[in-house]
């Protein structure tokens, strides 16, 4: 199961990196020996960035528009739907909360590390301006617009084809971002893209790449650190599910 566990991880955590500092021309940043307080205000930056709640409704987004989607592409799930009408939603419907639980267990972890990337590239007045703009209206809009845009379906039919062997890479979670980003991009009033631009330039672009770039690289990391016990019980869970249905059960 770690073949759709893995990249959807990765992906939810890279949605949290802030979405307005796309990278423009050469990062040329210089890592920053974090103070205590540039550790405080990262812990804060990152905690308003990496919003649980607005996490988790990225995992329904994810599981429940991008993976049927990827199942209903690939010919081994297709010839199971046929047997089995309906096992595509109720194998999505049994490993989710399993997903969720695990989401919300490792979600501390992910917080943490954030914070450590970017106590590194960001000053404590960059900090406070980060803070101050990601809690905004604008801010706000923008972090929702990306998690309501993200697809998921070509990395998930990747991982799917390869059974789980395709390394993750921080392209693999740009690929399934930038059209969600540029999207809310768009989406924007005048107003709310000079304030947009106002940040970056005001922290500066160059920093604010820096800190996305080693955030999209530990993010597709992060996915490779599977939990065994989780792993454990989602095969368990989906080979439950497997046998009821086998057995005549109808879909629960």
């Amino acid at each position: 199961m770690r073949a759709l566990l893995c990249p959807l991880l990765a992906a939810l955590a890279f949605v949290a990196a802030p979405a307005a500092a796309q990278a423009q021309g050469s990062p040329r940043a210089v890592p920053l020996k974090a103070t205590p307080e540039a550790l405080t205000l990262a812990a804060e930056l990152s905690r308003i960035t990496n919003d649980q709640a607005e996490v988790l409704a990225m995992l329904d987004v994810a599981l429940d528009g991008s993976l049927p989607k990827a199942l209903a592409a690939d010919s081994t799930f297709q010839e199971l739907e046929k047997l089995y009408p309906g096992i595509g939603a109720e194998f999505i419907g049994v490993m989710k909360p399993i997903i969720r639980e695990y989401l919300i267990q490792e979600w501390p972890e992910y917080q943490r590390r954030s914070a450590e990337i970017y106590a590194k590239w960001l000053t404590p007045a960059d900090l406070r301006v980060a803070i101050a703009f990601y809690s905004s209206p604008t801010g706000l809009k923008l972090r929702a617009a990306v998690a309501e845009g993200a697809d998921f379906t070509e990395l998930f039919s990747e991982q799917i084809a390869s059974l789980g062997e395709a390394e993750i890479t921080a392209k693999d979670l740009e690929k399934s971002l930038d059209p969600a980003i540029d999207k809310a991009a768009s989406s924007l009033t005048p107003a709310e893209r000079l304030e947009v631009m106002r940040f970056v330039r005001k922290v500066g672009p160059q920093k604010l790449a820096r800190s996305n770039a080693e955030i999209m690289q530990m993010a597709a990391g992060w996915s490779s650190e599977m939990d065994p016990e989780t792993e454990q019980k989602i095969e368990e869970a989906v080979l439950a599910m497997m046998a009821r249905r086998m057995s005549g059960e109808k879909p629960q």
